[in-house]
């Protein structure tokens, strides 16, 4: 399970505007693994990821 901060821009940064999946995606490695994750949902501003299998949470 992957969890991602979809806030447009994020506390920790001093607010700045940061796409996690955008900078990574930039990673081959990365990209080849993330192509076995699907979107489960959102919990406020976070969004869910997992691969398949992966017991979740009934949120």
């Amino acid at each position: 399970m992957v969890i991602v901060d979809k806030s447009p821009q994020k506390r920790y940064f001093n607010g700045a505007a940061f796409d996690y999946l955008a900078y990574f995606g930039e990673n081959e490695e990365f990209t080849e693994a993330w192509r076995n994750y699907a979107l489960k949902g959102h919990v406020g501003v976070y969004t869910v990821y997992a691969r398949d299998g992966c017991d979740l949470p009934n949120w």
